[in-house]
């Protein structure tokens, strides 16, 4: 999907991460984040400003940006333009959201 110069996908994947009974801390939290980003990009069939099919990166735990709110994590990575990907979950790392695409403008 092309909108506003933006090649993206969302996924929410109905809690499908392990089931954690204490709360994620941040090296846990930018883990998981890691393993859906990755996955993410995998699966996704993304596009650059040339209609081109883009090289994905492998994203690393310390490649994101995080910030715990309302009980949320919420994980970012990428920049203006290029690959990016937006991941928030619960405290427990269940109910996660994937937001991952590439910016082309």
């Amino acid at each position: 999907m092309l909108l506003g110069g933006l090649s993206c996908g969302q996924r929410e994947t109905n809690g499908d991460a392990p089931s954690r009974h204490a709360e994620l801390d941040e090296a846990q939290a930018r883990q998981l984040a890691e393993s859906l980003v990755n996955e993410e990009f995998r699966r996704s069939k993304l596009f650059d400003a040339e209609g081109k099919p883009a090289v994905m990166p492998v994203v690393r735990a310390g490649d994101f940006r995080t910030r715990f709110h309302a009980g949320q994590w919420h994980l970012a990575y990428g920049g203006p333009a290029g690959p990016y990907a937006d991941v928030s979950f619960d405290k427990l790392g269940q109910h996660p959201v994937v937001q991952a695409g590439f910016a082309t403008e």
